[in-house]
């Protein structure tokens, strides 16, 4: 039983800010891939095309403004600051730090696993 309408209210507040954390992603990430430098990384990896991009950054910044929302609710209190934007920025950089960090994982730490296996695997043949 809730009172007040206390998990009604999060969750009202928590699809709010999910909603409006994820358009702010996606516009952010269409206004950085119409950069000159972001052109010429596409070319480097030429499998990459800009519409992918835009369609792609949307679920993505849905799931992390959902999780910097959650967390944002959750444990506003607990957060060292008393700004909320301060407090959302400071949860947003721990969201991509975390992300950069999946997306480098595997490239960083798998990666002379691989170039070890085709050598083993290349040499044998």
């Amino acid at each position: 039983m809730t009172t007040k309408g206390g998990p009604a209210i999060l969750s009202k507040k928590l699809f709010k800010m999910t909603i409006a954390g994820g358009l702010v992603f996606w516009a952010t990430t269409i206004a950085t891939s119409l950069l000159p430098i972001a052109a010429e990384y596409r070319a480097a990896y030429s499998d990459w095309s800009i519409q992918t991009v835009w369609i792609a950054s949307l679920p993505m910044g849905m799931i992390i403004g959902y999780g910097v929302s959650w967390f944002l609710l959750r444990y506003s209190d607990t957060i060292p600051s008393k700004n909320p934007m301060l407090k959302s920025g400071i949860l947003s950089s721990i969201a991509l730090l975390i992300a950069v960090l999946l997306k480098m994982f595997p490239r960083v730490f798998l990666g002379s696993v691989i170039l070890q296996m085709r050598c083993i695997t290349s040499s044998s043949a």
